[in-house]
């Protein structure tokens, strides 16, 4: 079995570091199963939240956009609060929210239940979607419009950070100019 390892590897070919995220670029897909189901069924009518059912061609559960929140517990858990604030302002226009907990953290899930979030916490304990999208810091931010674009990405500071969110989640809503 492990002499035909170097012929798989072969055939694999050579690993690649993950091309950064480009605005206007689809959105890579993902599908991860929620911390908090009960907001994950309160959106999408089951536990597992796919983002190509929210945003893309022929959404089962069309939104306005998502606002993707990568974070740990340590860098970026306290800004769970404010996005549930924005995520109360902006359910009218059927924005959704998604934070992914990009850790392997055995008392999150506690955690996260005690929070009482409206939107669904998803975990990536293999940081594959993390990865996948290039974070390599959280907190990051990933706003992808209604059919399935990266429309912005970055990292906003703690203390301009709701500030910084909800600027971006009305240019993406077509509420402000884009600057």
């Amino acid at each position: 079995m492990l002499a035909a390892l170097p012929w798989l590897l072969a055939l694999l070919g050579p690993a690649r570091a993950q091309e950064p995220l480009i605005v206007g670029a689809p959105a890579l897909a993902f599908s991860l199963d929620a911390i908090n189901e009960e907001a994950a069924v309160s959106i999408v009518r089951q536990r597992t939240v796919v983002l190509g059912e929210m945003v893309g061609l022929q959404p089962a559960h069309p939104a306005a956009g998502v606002v993707i929140y990568f974070f740990d517990r340590a860098n970026g858990g306290d800004a769970l609060r404010a996005l549930a604030a924005l995520a109360r302002r902006y359910k009218s226009s059927n924005l959704r929210i998604v934070g992914i907990l990009a850790d392997a953290d055995p008392d999150a899930a506690d955690w996260v239940r005690g929070l009482g979030l409206e939107y669904p916490v998803l975990s990536d304990n293999h940081r594959i979607v993390a990865d996948r999208y290039g974070v390599r810091q959280t907190p990051m931010v990933v706003l992808v419009d209604a059919q399935g674009l990266v429309f912005c990405a970055g990292g906003p500071s703690t203390a301009e950070f709701e500030t910084a969110v909800e600027g971006e989640i009305k240019a993406l809503l077509g509420q402000v100019p884009i600057e």
